[in-house]
Parts: C-alpha cells; structure tokens; sequence
C-alpha cells in the first residue's frame, strides 16, 4: 500500500480486502485500539505471588496487529504509551507514567510495540488471499505466537 492510500486491491488484516481505506478511517481504528489497551489494562486480576496483575492486553495488542496491520498497530500503541506518559491513568491498575516507569510492568508495555508490529507485519506478509481458510489460520496462530514470544 502507499502513502496516499490509492492501491485497489490491498490486504490489511485478517486477510480482508480493502479499496482505498481512508485515513481518517485507519486514524479512527487506531484511535480505538488505543481505548480499547486501557480498558483491558485496567480490567486485571491481581494475584498475590506476583506484582504483575493477569490483564487481556496481549489479546488487545494480538487483535490490533491481525487486524490494523503491521503499521497501524504500531501507532494505536504508541497512542497508548503516549496517553499514559502525558498523565492518563492508562497503565494498569489506573497507573500514569510516574507509578508506571518505576513499576514492574515498564517491559510488558514496551514489548507491546514490537509484538503489534511483528504481529500485524507476519499476517500481512504471509496471508495474501490464499483462499485456504486454514493456511490463514495457520499464519494467524504463528503471528500471535511471534507476538506473544516478543512480550
């Protein structure tokens, strides 16, 4: 796909053909992935052997790279990271970015960038409209597994 959006035929997650997604739309989904981390950072279980709380933001960060692509992933995660370093209590357990950087969970939320990219970048490269529902779901299951080895 290039910067102005104009290709016919491009695949974008989830294997789903696209013509010409507007930026304003992938900005919109962006927008939503980022929303969606903080609801799923903030919605944990809190065990008593370990400071780091189980949350479903590897779902949330799995679904934006299949989904948004390798690109766009990346972007709703930086949104995120950025909501939290301007103060937002994004983090989980409603932490900022002061709670947040001395915490023990500064190196999740950083292996989110790298896992949505690669995530998003091994779907998009590898399902090009096969045909075979379970070569797709095959790429699926090994772009999450990239994406969970990275967090």
């Amino acid at each position: 796909m290039n910067i102005n959006n104009t290709k016919i035929t491009d695949y974008t997650g989830i294997g789903v053909k696209i013509c010409n997604r507007s930026l304003g739309v992938n900005l919109t989904f962006t927008l939503i992935f980022a929303v969606l981390m903080a609801i799923s950072a903030n919605s944990f279980i809190k065990l008593p052997f370990t400071p780091i709380p189980i949350t479903t933001q590897v779902l949330t960060v799995l679904l934006s790279g299949l989904l948004l692509g390798s690109r766009w992933a990346l972007a709703s995660q930086t949104l995120y990271i950025s909501m939290g370093l301007m103060g937002l209590p994004v983090f989980s357990e409603f932490r900022n970015a002061a709670l947040f950087l001395t915490g023990p969970t500064v190196g999740y939320v950083i292996g989110f960038l790298a896992a949505a990219f690669i995530t998003g970048y091994i779907y998009e490269n590898s399902s090009k409209n096969t045909g075979n529902p379970l070569r797709n779901l095959f790429t699926c299951f090994v772009s999450c597994t990239a994406g969970v080895v990275l967090i």
